[in-house]
């Protein structure tokens, strides 16, 4: 689902799914290729789904 679903928050989750199985390696790249791709995204796009990007920023930094 997180691969078709509009946005950002069905990443975030499946990546803190991820972290709580222990799968932390798979987590981080769910996490990294969300930011990666929201870098590109528009602005307006981006400040939609801040919070969300947010969550998944505090995630790497863990």
């Amino acid at each position: 689902m997180s691969g078709y679903f509009p946005g950002a928050e069905a990443r975030v989750r499946y990546g803190r799914l991820l972290q709580m199985v222990g799968r932390t390696a798979d987590a981080r790249v769910v996490f990294n290729e969300l930011l990666i791709q929201m870098r590109r995204a528009p602005k307006y796009l981006r400040d939609a789904q801040a919070e969300w990007l947010s969550i998944a920023e505090k995630q790497l930094s863990t």
